[in-house]
């Protein structure tokens, strides 16, 4: 028990002396006008000793960098925590004086007792309530509120120095979900090309249908006109045989122009049945749900 208590004095010790040698340095970089490499000294320092005097050059580096909010909340800090009643008075001097540049926001909650809420002002984390209030940097300033499975409420305004805002953030909606279905599609390309097919076997084979319709017509009339007679073949004189002649090659051609009809529409079945299919993504529509659809392929 003693060697564990001499480890830990030994320890904190350590962690005093390393505390007071970071705090050296940070000193001397201020002297030099070297804020930033100064504040980062003191920030370690802080983590190993939080100590009122590194709490108010701390507070000092930040408001030389800018950062009055946080410069008036590290003088506020060491004028509570320092049991030397000189130096605390001087850290709240120092705190007042900041006021005068910073500005506050006044973040009013309509639900801040919602599940897992969390508010940000000006990137800094607060404690939800149904009222918040924080000191800012002068300029924008971000309020930001959350919580699961809702929708999140961002909003900017712009802060000065001795001025106050209120932002007013009321109750958050859910988080509005699409339902969808899954349905498959023929591939559009694929479905094209099947029509195109079938489209022009289809006026092929009327087309034929046509020809061997006029062909049969010349044919007949020939009979009619007493241009030929019954027979096998057919007795005609010379006008007759011509146009019987001309009538058999119209025929042929038209039954030429059918089958290649047909085999096309037949050619734009296959295509089209074997399509490969895409699958479709598309939303339901419920009260509770809006979307666009989603093609993909696969």
């Amino acid at each position: 028990m003693v060697r564990a208590l001499v480890i830990v004095v030994a320890l904190t010790a350590t962690a005093g002396a390393q505390s007071a040698k970071l705090f050296e340095e940070g000193r001397a970089l201020a002297k030099d006008g070297k804020w930033s490499e100064a504040c980062d000294k003191f920030a370690q320092s802080l983590e190993l000793e939080r100590a009122p005097g590194t709490l108010l050059n701390y507070g000092d580096c930040q408001e030389h960098l800018g950062h009055v909010a946080l410069a008036w909340r590290l003088f506020d800090e060491a004028a509570q925590a320092d049991t030397n009643v000189e130096r605390s008075k001087f850290a709240r001097q120092r705190a007042d004086a900041v006021l005068l540049k910073v500005g506050t926001i006044v973040v009013k909650l309509a639900t801040p007792n919602a599940p897992g809420l969390a508010l940000s002002v000006a990137g800094r984390i607060a404690k939800p309530a149904a009222e918040v209030r924080e000191l800012v940097d002068a300029g924008e300033v971000v309020v930001e509120v959350s919580a699961p499975n809702m929708q999140p409420i961002r909003k900017a305004e712009r802060a000065s120095g001795g001025t106050t805002i209120v932002v007013e953030i009321p109750a958050l909606e859910p988080i509005k979900r699409v339902e969808t279905q899954t349905t498959t599609e023929r591939r559009p390309s694929r479905v094209v090309a099947a029509y195109t097919l079938a489209g022009i076997g289809g006026a092929s084979l009327v087309t034929g249908v046509v020809l061997g319709i006029v062909a049969s017509a010349q044919y007949h009339q020939q009979f009619t006109l007493g241009n030929c007679t019954e027979g096998s073949p057919p007795p005609c004189n010379i006008d007759g045989y011509n146009k019987l002649e001309s009538a058999i090659t119209l025929a042929n051609v038209g039954t030429v122009v059918g089958v290649a009809g047909a085999l096309l529409i037949g050619a734009g079945a296959v295509v089209f049945f074997t399509a490969p299919r895409d699958v479709v993504v598309a939303p339901i529509a419920t009260p509770q749900s809006a979307g666009l659809a989603v093609v993909g392929r696969f």
